[in-house]
């Protein structure tokens, strides 16, 4: 099965593309800031990940990368968006745009 993780550079994100890359999915790690030495590491542990360069604020940079997942993987069978920039989020957890 595959997922895809935004978010993934770090923290949280890359906790759960950690989890889900060592439970045997391919793992694809997207983030503003590109996780490819993190990809790197997971697959020198024999995991599958890869590393997707995505600001998830820009639709068109969204559509992009999951044209180029489904093309590559086919189909993701999970995703998970875990992001948060805290120059947008707002403190009583309401919608933000960038």
């Amino acid at each position: 099965m595959e997922t895809l993780v935004t978010g993934s550079a770090m923290g949280i994100g890359l906790a759960c593309a950690e989890a889900f890359a060592k439970a045997g999915y391919i793992t694809v790690l997207a983030d503003i800031k590109e996780p490819a030495e993190q990809a790197t590491k997971l697959a020198a542990e024999g995991c599958k990940a890869v590393a997707y360069r995505c600001d998830v604020s820009d639709t068109q940079e969204v559509r992009k990368m999951i044209r180029l997942d489904c093309f590559c993987l086919r189909t993701i069978g999970c995703g998970l968006e875990q992001c948060r920039h805290p120059d947008t989020a707002t403190s009583d957890g309401g919608d933000y745009r960038r």
